[in-house]
């Protein structure tokens, strides 16, 4: 039953050696201890133009693919590192683009369980980028599970605890029955 849940890692960090990277990282690897299966998108390899709202009819190829990752994936772990205390935004640009499944049966991400990750200079800094995505989240009828992992900069060490909790409701979430509300 596990490895048919999906989980595709979304990271917004487009520097090399990025620890938000290797936070996602460690949120998949736990992803797969618990049986599920793992998909990254990484926008260094695809990397994103920036959006062009009337080019979403046929958008570029990274765009094309990350939207099919997005609609075969049954959750998603979305990390961002922290700018100017919110989300990147190379981040930013890539969630904009799944505005591309509005005519989705269902739309954008109704019904996909969504675990939330931000890395920032401090913890309440990372709280902030949290708070950013969740609204994402909701606008977009994603359900994030109730542990995100707002992490510090140098202060992984004592993730992985926050990291298995947050896959195990990952897991969860993602193994109920889907209640899809109409559009």
């Amino acid at each position: 039953m596990s490895e048919d849940i999906t989980v595709l890692g979304i990271g917004g960090s487009m520097r090399p050696g990025s620890h938000t990277d290797l936070l996602l990282k460690l949120a998949l690897r736990e992803a797969r201890t618990q049986g599920m299966r793992i998909k990254l998108f990484d926008l260094k390899s695809h990397p994103l133009p920036i959006l062009d709202p009337q080019a979403l009819g046929d958008p570029p190829a990274p765009a094309q693919l990350l939207l099919r990752e997005v609609r075969a994936a049954r959750a998603l772990i979305l990390a961002t590192p922290v700018y100017h205390g919110t989300i990147s935004g190379a981040f930013k640009n890539a969630v904009d683009y799944l505005q591309a499944l509005e005519h989705d049966d269902p739309p954008w991400l109704t019904g996909k369980v969504v675990g939330l990750l931000a890395l920032g200079t401090t913890g309440g800094m990372a709280l902030q980028a949290i708070t950013a995505m969740e609204h994402i989240s909701r606008a977009l009828r994603a359900l994030t599970v109730p542990t995100a992992v707002a992490a510090e900069e140098g202060n992984l060490a004592a993730l992985p605890p926050r990291l298995a909790r947050m896959c195990a409701e990952i897991h969860r979430y993602a193994t109920l029955p889907t209640v899809v509300a109409p559009a």
